[in-house]
């Protein structure tokens, strides 16, 4: 009954234009948040604080509504925000413009500069450049709310092409929805940290990048879970290790894993 009568609602002459105006005041409500600070964000400030300093170069691949950017921005670091929706480049534009140190590059990056495809979803947190990644997290129910019924065509640089435009960075923030190991594939050499979300459905993805960050250069690794802004592991270790201490991790769990070039 609920859906029919949702589907009877969008056949009205109002609802695009009720569509309109949530969207606009989700918009405004978005960059007003983006502009402001609070207890969260003091938290991310003192946890990315071990790897970015004032006068650091760091790079936010899949920057979307910029909660990590502004952190980066309040250390004092230059930040290159990359993000391919539109939608997120315009909070991003109005939300961060009068901040100095902030550059936007409207693409994605990847194995090698061109253009792509990308699947947009519902939530734009979770629009996502690989078909596996959207499959693996349907089948197992984590995103079965969301529908990635949009496509666009998106430019892509590659992590080498943004080191040769604005510096090696200190840190580089990944969170790509899948696509991490198409980033750092496009990646040749060595950075100061780079973290990378993980997902139990697609973890092979994760292991194949310890490895390609490990052939760039000797690197240290650890992990935090579920974006609290802590360790999940005392020391940093080897490749072989993280990777066993991944794949050994319950399938509810999922975070971000951080390499530290140690060379």
């Amino acid at each position: 009954m609920k859906n029919t009568l949702r589907q009877l609602a969008k056949r009205t002459p109002f609802y695009s234009a009720y569509q309109r105006y949530r969207q606009e005041q989700l918009r405004l409500t978005t960059i007003k948040q983006l502009k402001s600070w609070d207890a969260e964000d003091e938290q991310r400030k003192a946890f990315y604080s071990n790897f970015v300093q004032p006068g650091s170069i760091v790079f936010d691949v899949g920057a979307n509504l910029g909660n990590r950017a502004k952190v980066f921005l309040a250390l004092g670091a230059k930040t290159i925000g990359v993000e391919p929706q539109p939608y997120c480049q315009e909070v991003l534009r109005q939300g961060l413009a009068n901040k100095d140190g902030f550059h936007l590059e409207s693409c994605a990056l990847g194995t090698e500069p061109g253009e792509a495809e990308m699947f947009v979803s519902s939530a734009h947190t979770i629009s996502s450049m690989s078909k596996e990644w959207i499959q693996d997290v349907k089948e197992s129910g984590r995103f079965a709310e969301h529908n990635w019924d949009q496509t666009i065509r998106v430019p892509v640089k590659t992590m080498d092409d943004m080191i040769d435009q604005y510096g090696t960075p200190a840190f580089v923030k990944v969170d790509v929805e899948g696509f991490e190991l198409a980033v750092v594939s496009g990646l040749s050499k060595p950075v100061g940290a780079i973290s990378l979300e993980f997902v139990p459905e697609h973890l092979e993805n994760t292991l194949q990048c310890v490895d390609r960050l490990a052939a760039i250069a000797p690197t240290k690794f650890r992990y935090s879970l579920w974006d609290n802004m802590e360790w999940g592991m005392e020391d940093w270790v080897g490749a072989d290790q993280i990777k066993h201490i991944l794949t050994q991790l319950d399938n509810d769990k999922w975070g971000d894993l951080f390499a530290r070039t140690t060379a």
